[in-house]
C-alpha cells in the first residue's frame, strides 16, 4: 500500500508540474509539495505500525491544505479549466482526503476536499456531456439528409427529434 502511495504522490507531483502558470501554482507549488511529503511520511509511519505523528505540527498542514482547496476553488472559478488542472485535483483531493482523515478527520477540511472534487468532476462531466450531444445533433442531421428508405420509415420521428433536439 505504502508503494501506491508514493506513487500516487508522484505522480501527483508530475500533474502539478505540468499545470499553466496559474495563481494556484505560483503560490502554493511549494506547500503542495510539502504537503506530500508529509503525506508519505505519515503514511510510512502508519504503515510501520507507528502512530506516533505528535512530532508534526497537524495544524499548520491542515491549514496550508484548507488555503490550497480554497485556492483550487477559486482557481476553477476564475481560470480555464485544463486536463492538466482536472488530473491534479483529482489525485491530489484522493491523497488529501485519505490523509486528513487517517490525522484527524476534520470535517470542514473533508468537505472543502469533496466539495471541490466533486465541481471538477462535474465540470467535466457536463463537457462530455455536451460533446455527445453535438455529436448526435451532427448525427441526425446526417439521417436528415439522406434518403434512403429506412430512414424515410422513420421521417417523422426524426423530424420530432430535429424539433426538439436540434437547436437552431
Amino acid at each position: 500500500m505504502l508503494e501506491k502511495i508514493i506513487e500516487n504522490c508522484d505522480v501527483c507531483i508530475k500533474h502539478l508540474n505540468s499545470l499553466e502558470n496559474t495563481i494556484f501554482k505560483e503560490k502554493y507549488k511549494q506547500n503542495i509539495i510539502e504537503l506530500l511529503n508529509i503525506y508519505v511520511e505519515c503514511f510510512k509511519l502508519w504503515d510501520n505500525d507507528t502512530q506516533d505523528i505528535s512530532h508534526m505540527d497537524i495544524d499548520k498542514y491542515k491549514k496550508i491544505l484548507a488555503e490550497s482547496f480554497n485556492i483550487l476553488l477559486t482557481t476553477y472559478l476564475y481560470s480555464s479549466i485544463s486536463d492538466s488542472i482536472k488530473n491534479f485535483v483529482s489525485d491530489f483531493s484522493l491523497i488529501s482526503y485519505n490523509w486528513i482523515n487517517n490525522v484527524d478527520k476534520d470535517e470542514k477540511i473533508l468537505q472543502i476536499i469533496d466539495t471541490v472534487d466533486r465541481i471538477f468532476k462535474q465540470h467535466f462531466m457536463s463537457i462530455e456531456l455536451f460533446e455527445m450531444i453535438k455529436l448526435l445533433q451532427k448525427r441526425i442531421i446526417e439521417l436528415l439528409e439522406k434518403q434512403d428508405t429506412s430512414v424515410g420509415l422513420s421521417r417523422m420521428y426524426l423530424e420530432i427529434l430535429e424539433k426538439d433536439v436540434i437547436l437552431e
